[in-house]
C-alpha cells in the first residue's frame, strides 16, 4: 500500500509540470538587468513576464504579482502573444496553487491564442501543462490526449528536449494505468533523446522511472539497477537533495516489495536522516507512512504506530488528504494485527468518512470544470456573435452614407429641374420627389436600425407610417417651392 505510493510520488515529482518559456534557464538577477536597460514598455512587459516565470518556485506570490502588473501593459498596447504567454503562465502559477479550474480555463485561453497566432512551439508546451492538470485530477484518458498532441507538434518542430518531457509525462499515465510495457517502451525512445543532450536531470528522471517500473513488475534486479543510476546521477551530477530522498525512498520501498526488511530500513533512515537538511513536510510524511507499513510489517507494532500517528498529525497539519488516507489505513491494518479491533474500526470508520468527503469534493472539483470548459465555449460563441453584430452594423453604416450620397444627387437634379421652370419637366420632377422621399426613407429606416430597436420592434407598421409621412412632406414641399417660385402669366 503505502510502499507504492513513494513510487507514484516520485514518479510525479520527478516529472514535473514544465513549460519552457523563451528566457530559458536565465536567473532573476540577469532579467532584472534587461529590464533596467529596456526603454520599450512592451519588451519591458515581456521580460516582467519572464522574470515571474524564472521566480515561480522561489516565491510563487511575487511571481503572479509581477506577472499580473506587465499584463496591464501588455494588454494596453495590444500585445497578443504577450496576453497568451501570460495566460499561459498563470494557468500554470493557478496548477501551482490548486486552482485547477482556473488552471485550466487560462491554459484553454492560452491555447485559443497561440493557435490564431499559428505559435506551434508554445502551444505545444500548453498541451503539456493540460495533460499535467487532467494528470493530477486522474483523467488519464484527457491527460494522454493532450501529451500526445503535444509530443506530436514537438516532433514537427524537431526540439529534442520538449519530446523528451511529452515522453516522460505520457510515461507516468501508462504507469498509472498500469500499462508497463508501454511505460518502458515510452521511458526508453526518452532515455535515447536525455543521454544524446546530455540532460542529466531528465536521465535521473528516466532510470527512476524504469526503475518503478520494474519494480511494478517485480523486476527486482532491473528496478534496483535503474534507481541506483538515478541516485548516483542526483549525487555526482547535480545538486537536488529532495530527489535523493526520493530515490532513497523509492529503494527502501523496493526491498521492502522483497520482504528484504533491514535493506528496506536502511534506505528508509538515509532519506529521514537527509530531510533533515530539507525539512520538507510532504516527504516526511511519506516516509513515515512507509517506515509505518515496514516496522508493521517486522510485528514492531508501538513504533509502526508512532510512525502512522506522526504522519496522520503531519498529513492534515499541511492539508495533504491522500497521506493522511494512508495514515488512517495503516493505523488500521496495525491495530488489525495486533488484535486491538475496536481501535481499528474507529481509524477504519475515519478513513471511510475522509474518502467519501474527498470523493464530493473530486466531484465537485470536475463539476466546476466542467462548467468552466462550458463557459469557455460559450464565451467563444459570444464573441463570435458580436464580431458578427459588429460587422453588420459597419456594413449598414457604409449603406446609409450611400443612400445619403445618392439622395443628394437626386436632390441636385430635382432642384435643376424644378428652378428651371419647364412646366413640361414637372412630371420628372415628381419622378425625383418620389425616389428622393424613398432614398431618405430608407436612411431613416437605417438609422433606427443602428439606434434604437423601433423598426425591429414594431415592424411594418412603423415603416408604413413612416413611408406615409415622409411622402406627404415631400409632396407638401414640392407644392410650397412651386407656389412660391411660380412664375406670373403674362
Amino acid at each position: 500500500m503505502n510502499k507504492l505510493k513513494i513510487i507514484l510520488i516520485g514518479l510525479l515529482c520527478l516529472s514535473p509540470l514544465m513549460y519552457v518559456a523563451n528566457a530559458q534557464n536565465v536567473q532573476a538577477d540577469s532579467i532584472s538587468i534587461l529590464i533596467q536597460q529596456s526603454h520599450s514598455e512592451v519588451e519591458t512587459a515581456q521580460l516582467k513576464l519572464e522574470l515571474s516565470w524564472a521566480l515561480k518556485y522561489e516565491n510563487l506570490d511575487e511571481a503572479i504579482n509581477i506577472a499580473k502588473n506587465a499584463f496591464a501593459d501588455i494588454e494596453k498596447n495590444n500585445d497578443q502573444e504577450g496576453i497568451a504567454v501570460f495566460y499561459s503562465y498563470l494557468g500554470v502559477y493557478e496548477y501551482f496553487e490548486k486552482n485547477i479550474t482556473s488552471s485550466i480555463q487560462h491554459l484553454k485561453m492560452a491555447e485559443g491564442l497561440f493557435k490564431s497566432q499559428n505559435n506551434m512551439s508554445r502551444l505545444g508546451r500548453v498541451y503539456n501543462n493540460l495533460g499535467t492538470v487532467y494528470g493530477y485530477l486522474g483523467d488519464n484518458e484527457t491527460a494522454l490526449s493532450y501529451y500526445k498532441k503535444g509530443l506530436e507538434l514537438k516532433e514537427e518542430n524537431n526540439e529534442p528536449v520538449d519530446i523528451s518531457t511529452n515522453l516522460i509525462n505520457i510515461s507516468t499515465i501508462y504507469f498509472d494505468q498500469g500499462d508497463f510495457e508501454k511505460c518502458i517502451e515510452t521511458n526508453e525512445k526518452a532515455l535515447i533523446l536525455t543521454l544524446q543532450n546530455n540532460d542529466y536531470e531528465s536521465i535521473a528522471t528516466v532510470y527512476s522511472n524504469l526503475g518503478a517500473t520494474y519494480e511494478r513488475l517485480g523486476d527486482y534486479k532491473k528496478s534496483v539497477n535503474y534507481t541506483l543510476k538515478a541516485l548516483d546521477i542526483y549525487h555526482t551530477e547535480m545538486h537536488n537533495p529532495s530527489a535523493e530522498i526520493r530515490i532513497y525512498g523509492n529503494l527502501g520501498s523496493n526491498y521492502l516489495s522483497q520482504g528484504l526488511l533491514e535493506e528496506a530500513r536502511y534506505y528508509f533512515s538515509q532519506a529521514k536522516e537527509l530531510n533533515l537538511k530539507v525539512k520538507s513536510n510532504t516527504l516526511e510524511v511519506i516516509l513515515l507512512n512507509n517506515i509505518a507499513e515496514l516496522e508493521r510489517v517486522s510485528k514492531n507494532y508501538d513504533l509502526a504506530r508512532s510512525n502512522a500517528n506522526h504522519a496522520l498529525k503531519i498529513a492534515h497539519e499541511i492539508n495533504y488528504t491522500e497521506e493522511k488516507m494512508i495514515a488512517l489505513e495503516e493505523l488500521y491494518l496495525i491495530e488489525q494485527d495486533s488484535k486491538n479491533f475496536e481501535a481499528a474500526l474507529t481509524h477504519y470508520i475515519n478513513y471511510i468518512d475522509l474518502s467519501d468527503s474527498l470523493m464530493a469534493v473530486s466531484n465537485k472539483q470536475k463539476t466546476e470544470i466542467a462548467l468552466a470548459q462550458n463557459q469557455l465555449v460559450l464565451d467563444k460563441i459570444a464573441k463570435k456573435k458580436q464580431e458578427e453584430r459588429n460587422n453588420l452594423k459597419f456594413n449598414k453604416i457604409k449603406i446609409l452614407y450611400m443612400l445619403l450620397v445618392l439622395a443628394g444627387i437626386l436632390l441636385s437634379i430635382w432642384l435643376v429641374l424644378f428652378f428651371k421652370g419647364n412646366r413640361h419637366q414637372n412630371i420628372y420632377v415628381s419622378i425625383l420627389n418620389f425616389m428622393i422621399s424613398l432614398l431618405i426613407l430608407a436612411a431613416i429606416t437605417m438609422f433606427l436600425f443602428l439606434k434604437t430597436t423601433l423598426i425591429a420592434t414594431k415592424g411594418s407598421i412603423t415603416f408604413f407610417l413612416i413611408l406615409m409621412l415622409i411622402l406627404l412632406l415631400g409632396s407638401i414641399m414640392h407644392q410650397v417651392l412651386e407656389s412660391l417660385f411660380k412664375k406670373p402669366s403674362k
